[in-house]
């Protein structure tokens, strides 16, 4: 074998090689429980709500640890947000404003309403991204 062959084949290896994955991974499976602690990449529309900013992708919804809205040019209202690919560590938090909505109150709170019954605790859970890092799809 000459010695072209050889540089050929060994540039060829170490190309492969750079192209293994990285320490995060690409998420297509949405059960965040499960990836809790892990860092992964998602791609979805930017959308700002009142408890903040939020990547919403075909069958999921995430919050964007510490961001209340998306930076201007991200979300223009309604469903104009830009498409992400956003980057960050997946957490949960049980901090959503939720209350039994009790039939007759007129009492207005504040919050998202739940039905009687409902488990105040396990309503106010959400998975958001921390430490999130995020880029333009073209």
């Amino acid at each position: 074998m000459n010695m072209n062959k050889i540089i050929i084949i060994l540039l060829s290896t170490l190309c492969l090689l750079s192209c293994k994955k990285s320490n995060h991974e690409f998420s297509e499976n949405y059960n965040f429980k499960n990836q809790l602690g892990k860092t992964i990449s998602l791609k979805g529309k930017a959308l700002d709500a009142k408890l903040g900013a939020l990547l919403k992708g075909k069958s999921y919804s995430i919050w964007i640890d510490g961001l209340s809205r998306w930076p201007n040019g991200f979300y223009e209202g309604g469903d104009n947000g830009k498409m992400l690919i956003v980057t960050g560590t997946i957490i949960e938090r049980y901090d959503l404003p939720v209350f039994i909505q009790n039939k007759g109150t007129t009492i207005k709170k504040s919050g998202i309403p739940q039905p009687v019954g409902t488990n105040l605790h396990q309503a106010s859970h959400r998975f958001l991204l921390k430490n999130a890092q995020w880029k333009l799809l073209n």
